[in-house]
């Protein structure tokens, strides 16, 4: 994958997290639908549309690439390129109301020298929707905050 298209998908991924983020931040405070519980997880309501708008941000730009989800994957996650997303991460705090969750968003790429299985990261952000901060990061540059 060229810079050009990098940078475009890093645009994506940072439109994506952002409207994700404000989603969190819009429901911080309202009642939470808890959909499952396991010993050290719960899952939200919130969470899956969150990750719906994560999808449908991303795939307006870039339909032909499939999305690894904690919510449920779509597409051929063994494809060439993968988004990998976690809409809430953090979710038990965001569920008890601690400030400390975010949205993670990367894009992988099958590693040419692996079996097929084994993929490399090439953009990742990070969002904090309580403290308003992006994490951006690009494989060979800097990151940056």
């Amino acid at each position: 994958m060229n810079i050009t298209k990098k940078r475009r998908a890093l645009t994506a991924a940072v439109d994506a997290a952002m409207k994700a983020g404000s989603l969190m931040r819009r429901n911080r405070h309202s009642p939470k639908k808890i959909t499952h519980i396991e010993a050290y997880d719960i899952k939200l309501e919130l969470d899956v549309r969150s990750q719906k708008l994560i999808e449908r941000t991303l795939y307006r730009e870039f339909p032909e690439i499939s999305l690894l989800g904690e919510e449920g994957d779509i597409g051929n996650i063994d494809s060439e390129l993968r988004w990998v997303v976690d809409p809430i991460d953090g979710t038990v705090n965001y569920t008890y109301g601690i400030p400390y969750a975010c949205v993670s968003i990367a894009l992988q790429q099958r590693s040419p020298s692996s079996d097929g299985t084994d993929y490399d990261t090439l953009i990742g952000v990070i969002y904090d929707p309580f403290q308003d901060e992006i994490w951006t990061a690009i494989r060979g540059q800097k990151a940056r905050l």
